[in-house]
């Protein structure tokens, strides 16, 4: 069994780093005052379907024991139905594959019938796929509900849920999880499984998944099984991987004004992240932290990867950090270009005379034809090259 199975979150007190959300939920199912309709949204891999599930079987479950950590108990047969996916009280719908209204139907009538649990709970997994048509129709059994019937919307896009039947579904928004939570549960499977991994190389996988915890297991199963015992440093999985933090040395050749450097690190960091909008992504995150350094604040980073964020900021003050990120929001918000790695290129070499500004060359002679004193055409300075990059 893969480990992201097998560390699922069972209970309540499982789920990592969602206490705003799941608290809640934990309280209203043991006083059993649920509305007929939840909104669990948030990024994948944040937890959503696992709570759903645990929210579930925790309102069937056959167990008198209901603290956190111990319920659903996962041992009754209702439980173990809700495990493997046949319960007749627990129903999971991919809307991705079956969001049309004849699903919705379906659905409708199956609530027609008993089943041997208290609760009735649906599932609708990728809410946010379901047709108009589908969404109206379960509007009409949002407005009038079964008694003890639970409907459990999950989406990675609220903003796709029609208005009408998100009015209907009281909502909870589940976060990315933080790097330092996502390390820590990392470190504790590999203790439970007796694997041996590097804290600094927990902590790149951490950085890595984009706090989505599920990733994060998976990508340590994976790490685990390619790298022999002794080998797993952070060092190998670069080697594997890529550097997760290919955006430092972007930025130290930025702040060097060496171009060479920073067109190869460029490429290398498009390569890694697979199209150039993730590394606009890193980009920015890299220099809010170095904002967050020269502010006098705090970074969930350690080892490495904060001496470097440590050394960027003692070079950059804040002016030139906050006029990086200014492009690189024009980047992202007003260029219009079919090239995005050719847009992203030009946004560097913006950023590196932002970071790094370069003497004003003295200006050449330049002919009644428009050449310089060799006989060629004059270069375009950095201001026309911004003044381009902000005309696509």
């Amino acid at each position: 069994m893969s480990l992201a199975l097998k560390y699922r979150p069972k209970t309540f007190a499982e789920v990592t780093g969602q206490k705003l959300a799941v608290v809640p939920l934990y309280r209203m199912a043991r006083l059993g005052t649920l509305p007929p309709a939840l909104l669990l949204d948030g990024p994948r891999g944040s937890g959503k379907t696992s709570s759903a599930r645990i929210l579930g079987a925790a309102l069937n479950c056959e167990a008198e024991e209901k603290s956190a950590d111990r319920w659903p108990c996962g041992a009754c047969a209702s439980c173990k139905a809700v495990a493997a996916g046949h319960s007749l009280d627990v129903i999971e719908v991919d809307a991705a594959s079956n969001g049309g209204v004849d699903a919705v139907k379906h659905l409708q009538r199956l609530l027609q019938y008993g089943s041997p649990g208290r609760w009735k709970v649906l599932l609708l997994d990728e809410a946010h796929a379901m047709s108009t048509p589908a969404f109206n129709a379960l509007l009409i059994t949002l407005e009038s509900p079964p008694p003890n019937t639970l409907f459990i919307l999950l989406t990675t896009e609220p903003a796709k849920i029609l208005p009408t039947v998100a009015s209907r579904c009281m909502a909870f928004t589940f976060r990315r999880i933080s790097p330092d939570l996502i390390a820590a549960r990392l470190a504790q499977i590999c203790a439970a499984e007796q694997l041996e991994a590097e804290p600094e190389l927990l902590a790149a996988i951490a950085a890595r998944v984009d706090g989505g915890m599920r990733d994060a297991v998976m990508l340590l199963d994976q790490v685990t099984s390619a790298l022999p015992s002794g080998k797993r440093t952070l060092g190998s999985f670069c080697e594997l991987f890529g550097d997760p933090d290919f955006a430092v040395p972007l930025v130290q050749a930025m702040a060097s004004g060496d171009y060479p450097a920073m067109y190869a690190a460029l490429e290398d960091a498009i390569g890694q992240a697979g199209e150039p909008g993730a590394v606009t992504g890193k980009l920015v995150d890299l220099l809010a932290d170095l904002l967050v350094l020269r502010s006098g604040g705090s970074l969930t980073a350690s080892g490495a990867p904060l001496v470097a964020r440590q050394r960027l900021a003692d070079r950059l003050d804040v002016p030139r950090l906050t006029a990086a990120v200014r492009v690189l929001w024009d980047l992202q918000t007003r260029v219009r270009v079919e090239d995005r790695r050719a847009g992203l290129k030009l946004a560097c070499v913006v950023v590196a005379e932002k970071l790094c500004p370069a003497p004003k060359p003295a200006p050449s002679p330049v002919s009644s034809h428009g050449a310089n004193g060799n006989g060629h055409l004059p270069q375009p300075s950095l201001d026309e090259l911004k003044q381009a990059l902000g005309a696509i």
